[in-house]
């Protein structure tokens, strides 16, 4: 929940913690998690503060390249994020659908 805030342009703890409240619904059914209330900001502050970071990138790392067509060495990942057109009014929560499409690519060749 903590990376898709992130990607989804969430730069503040208060930010994560509202797109959580938000999309916390959809995020259990999407990733399969059964996340009974959202996380705060303290939460959020806390899990930052006890992230490896280089074990989180080399875990991301690996994730990406699993993926069909990505290849095996990624140096950067683009996000693009769209709210959907008229889809504030399509949920209960008053929340806009929202679709991310991440892009891996490489230097390498």
């Amino acid at each position: 929940m903590l990376l898709v805030a992130i990607l989804s342009g969430q730069g503040s703890l208060l930010g994560m913690e509202r797109f959580a409240k938000r999309h916390r619904k959809t995020l259990n059914a999407l990733l399969g998690t059964h996340i009974a209330k959202s996380p705060s900001d303290s939460t959020f502050r806390w899990l930052l503060s006890q992230l490896d970071v280089e074990g989180f990138e080399s875990l991301l790392q690996q994730w990406i390249t699993a993926q069909p067509s990505v290849p095996e060495v990624v140096d950067t990942l683009v996000c693009d994020g769209k709210t959907l057109r008229g889809s504030i009014a399509e949920t209960a929560s008053g929340a806009a659908r929202y679709g991310l499409r991440p892009t891996a690519s490489t230097s390498h060749r």
